[in-house]
């Protein structure tokens, strides 16, 4: 019995020493100045520089670099608005490499303020002088909205995105803004001439074939179109009535007789009429909607 207790304690007495032995050598390499970190690996993107990096770290020369807290530090370099993921890895024994990937901005939402938005719907800075360019507007979104409300702002956000993306896989007028409804119907207004565009809701690609349609037959003149309601029912078998009104009264009867002979000789005759069996003018001259900076 003694025997065995001996042998109990000389494991005990080898297992401390050994345990003693790792902190030991956990303490030397959290202090080592062998493990100081000496450099940090960055490639600046648009508006994160290393300069920024370095200052959101704010690491102390002779900093240990196993003493250091990378998820921490990733997290206060994802609070800057521009960061979308950041990560910080080790490469000892004295490097960092820090990695960031940045929201890349696809329109301005407006709500009372104008914010920034991302292609996943995110809205993730407010607009400053110079950030706008020739992002178009997403109009008609409550980022306040709270409970069930959120998902329907959040799915409105996504329904102007998608439309933006398939008005711009061709070469179409720049937009200034989408407005969306209270039912996810679609206004967009063009940037240069201020066209207004009633999508309705629902089918945007096969409206935005008839618009397409509309500006074949029209030509240069397209661009006196005030008004164009593609929001009417669509009749497969009988294509779609589409309402446009231009800028003055007296332009709608010349510019569709024009219309209606570039018509007739237009080798894209099957994209116009499928896009637009019947056009009616009308004169009343469209809003021209206010213009962000």
């Amino acid at each position: 019995m003694m025997r065995w207790s001996g042998r109990l304690a000389a494991t005990g007495a080898a297992t401390y020493a050994m345990l003693l032995g790792v902190s030991a050598g956990v303490d030397y390499a959290t202090t080592a100045p062998d493990f100081a970190v000496n450099s940090l690996v960055y490639e600046p993107t648009a508006h994160v520089d290393a300069a920024a990096v370095r200052r959101i770290l704010a690491i102390e020369p002779s900093t240990n670099i196993l003493s250091l807290d990378l998820p921490e530090l990733s997290s206060k370099i994802a609070a800057d608005p521009w960061v979308a993921r950041a990560s910080i890895s080790r490469q000892l024994p004295d490097t960092l490499t820090v990695h960031v990937e940045e929201h890349v901005p696809k329109a301005v939402i407006l709500d009372g303020s104008f914010y920034l938005v991302d292609a996943e719907g995110q809205p993730f800075k407010r607009l400053e002088d110079g950030e706008r360019c020739a992002l178009p507007i997403i109009s008609g979104i409550d980022l306040g909205a709270s409970g069930s409300q959120v998902a329907e702002q959040q799915a409105r956000i996504v329904v102007a995105l998608g439309a933006l993306e398939q008005w711009s896989s061709k070469t179409r007028p720049k937009l200034s803004e989408i407005n969306v409804g209270p039912h996810r119907d679609l206004t967009l207004y063009t940037a240069e001439s201020g066209t207004q565009l009633r999508f309705g809701r629902g089918e945007f690609g096969v409206r935005l074939d008839h618009y397409d349609g509309i500006r074949v037959a029209l030509g240069p003149n397209a661009e006196r179109l005030a008004v164009v309601h593609l929001d009417h029912s669509i009749d497969k078998k009988r294509g779609a009535k589409v309402v446009a009104r231009f800028v003055r009264d007296e332009d709608g009867d010349r510019l569709l007789a024009h219309a209606t002979e570039r018509r007739k000789s237009s080798s894209n005759n099957e994209v116009i009429s499928k896009g637009s069996d019947r056009i009616e003018a009308q004169g009343t001259r469209a809003r021209r909607i206010p213009r962000a900076h």
